[in-house]
């Protein structure tokens, strides 16, 4: 790779990370401050837990090249591309990217939520008593 390449993948995870912080903070608003009505339905407690984990996975995200330990013996291409981390740092980054891996899962669960309510006639109740549990426990 050249050199713009290699800037490009450093500086443009750190646009995309910015705006899912937005996203993500405008829904987690939405649900605790402006409305907290909005928690008492599991779909938006799915939807606020999905959005404070991609916030951690997000912050990460932007941090990319920063966060990286750079190669001592000088043979990798990103030593000189913003990696002023360390292998501590590397490690927390590396946790945190996989931990959003719930996301999707999440996301998966929703799905799940609209069918047993669409197709199952299940109730809110039904919901928070037999599957909510399930959701978060697969999940996390």
């Amino acid at each position: 790779m050249n050199k713009l390449q290699l800037e490009a993948l450093a500086i443009l995870p750190k646009i995309s990370s910015i705006l899912s912080i937005l996203g993500s903070a405008a829904i987690i608003s939405e649900c605790l401050y402006f409305d907290r009505s909005l928690i008492k339905r599991v779909m938006n407690r799915v939807l606020c837990v999905m959005a404070i984990f991609d916030i951690l996975e997000s912050v990460w995200n932007f941090a990319s090249t920063w966060a990286m330990s750079g190669n001592p013996h000088g043979d990798n291409d990103l030593d000189e591309l913003f990696t002023i981390g360390n292998d501590y740092t590397c490690t927390i980054q590396g946790f945190f990217l996989q931990l959003g891996v719930t996301i999707p899962i999440l996301n998966a669960f929703l799905s799940v939520y609209y069918l047993l309510v669409i197709k199952f006639s299940w109730t809110e109740e039904d919901i928070r008593e037999k599957a909510e549990r399930w959701f978060y426990g697969v999940s996390i």
